[in-house]
């Protein structure tokens, strides 16, 4: 099954659990955050009954190397919270 059937397939359901999702930020040269435009994780909503977004400041693509205490105080805060 390719990633367009797969996707087909999902259509309309929603995920009941409760979901995290954290995300990165975009480092400019001044070592700066230049987060991307945050309307774009609101995409997200749809698919999940439970979201929580968290934002890890000064990481990218790899969250839990850059910043894992960050990541590790998201997840239990989370794990308590549901």
């Amino acid at each position: 099954m390719n990633n367009r059937a797969a996707a087909g397939a999902y259509r309309g359901t929603r995920l009941v659990t409760p979901t995290l999702v954290l995300y990165g930020t975009v480092l400019d040269e001044g070592d700066r955050d230049a987060t991307g435009h945050p309307g774009l994780l609101r995409g997200y909503e749809p698919y999940a009954d439970a979201l929580t977004l968290a934002h890890v400041p000064k990481s990218g693509y790899y969250l839990a190397e850059e910043q894992p205490e960050a990541v590790i105080r998201h997840v239990l805060d989370f794990l308590a919270r549901s």
